[in-house]
């Protein structure tokens, strides 16, 4: 794989990349393909094994669907009788690890051919000089790192870089999209993001979807995020409450309890939670204002999932 910069693929991607922020679950790939499929990235036991969101999902008694976030699976309301709620690590965030990957890649040649040269972006993000190392083993000054071409689109600057699909990697820095020169599919990633999406013909989809080795769901160009289970609502709306009321608030989950406090003075919000140790979040909701309680409402939600280690 090398560092090359290429116009006419950076202008297809451009041109493509029109929906990255509409918040459809096929937003972050490149528009114009016959079907969208999500792959979700594992998340990681206690004892460092990787776990699917379906067994997650057979663990805590809750359900899997397409538009799922990863709470939907590991924030259960209540657990089955004599069973405990799964304890184990949100999947990381912009991650798509070696097993992934290498599964992904060998379905991919399945539907490329072997000849056909492959195009890598890599969100400059990670670190120009780190992407490259980790992708193409080389050290740039800081002075040539600041002149490599990029690949811009509102709010994420990319890296381009050549090679083949038996290059394609999986670990922190590797590139968050990858297409074959035909532009027959792409693989599409992002930092803030526990999946990635696929772009590509609908053989190619329900392929993926049938591989034992990956967890891939069908997308429609529609599909949204589910909302939060309605019991997550409902104990962030208690939480509002008593913070409204007492600058205290406790919310008991399955997983364990998050324990918040508000300082009024600064709108501070902190919450703590003995998961994995001790986690905390602290953020200031804003000053006050008619959409204050909204505010708070979203920020209580927010440190809720990250001190239940529910954040990838």
């Amino acid at each position: 794989m090398k560092l090359e910069f290429n116009e006419i693929e950076a202008q297809w991607f451009i041109s493509h990349m029109k929906n990255f922020w509409n918040r459809t679950l096929a937003g972050p790939a490149p528009t114009g393909f016959p079907a969208y499929g999500r792959l979700l990235f594992p998340a990681e036991t206690g004892s460092g094994l990787s776990i699917r969101w379906r067994a997650i999902a057979a663990i805590n008694g809750t359900r899997l669907t397409r538009c799922s976030d990863f709470m939907h699976v590991a924030l259960p309301k209540t657990v089955p009788p004599n069973q405990s709620a799964w304890d184990g690590y949100a999947p990381n965030s912009g991650l798509l690890n070696r097993s992934d990957a290498h599964h992904l890649r060998d379905i991919l040649a399945e539907f490329t051919p072997s000849s056909t040269p492959m195009w890598y972006a890599t969100w400059d993000g990670w670190g120009v000089d780190t992407a490259l190392q980790w992708v193409a083993g080389a050290a740039m000054s800081e002075e040539d790192v600041d002149t490599v071409p990029r690949i811009r689109i509102p709010g994420r600057d990319y890296v381009l870089f050549s090679g083949t699909l038996a290059e394609a990697p999986g670990h922190s820095g590797s590139p968050n999209y990858w297409w074959p020169h035909d532009h027959a599919w792409c693989v599409a990633g992002d930092v803030d993001l526990t999946w990635a999406v696929i772009a590509g013909s609908q053989a190619l989809i329900e392929r993926l979807a049938s591989s034992p080795g990956l967890e891939v769901l069908p997308i429609t160009t529609t599909d949204i995020i589910d909302p939060p289970p309605p019991w997550v609502i409902q104990w962030v709306d208690d939480a509002l409450q008593q913070l409204m009321a007492h600058r205290l608030a406790h919310i008991a989950t399955p997983r364990g309890t998050v324990n918040l406090s508000l300082d009024p003075a600064r709108n501070w919000l902190s919450a703590s939670a003995g998961v994995r140790g001790a986690r905390t979040a602290r953020s200031r909701v804003g000053p006050r204002r008619p959409d204050f309680e909204s505010c708070l409402h979203s920020t209580i939600l927010s440190h809720l999932l990250s001190c239940l280690d529910l954040h990838g």
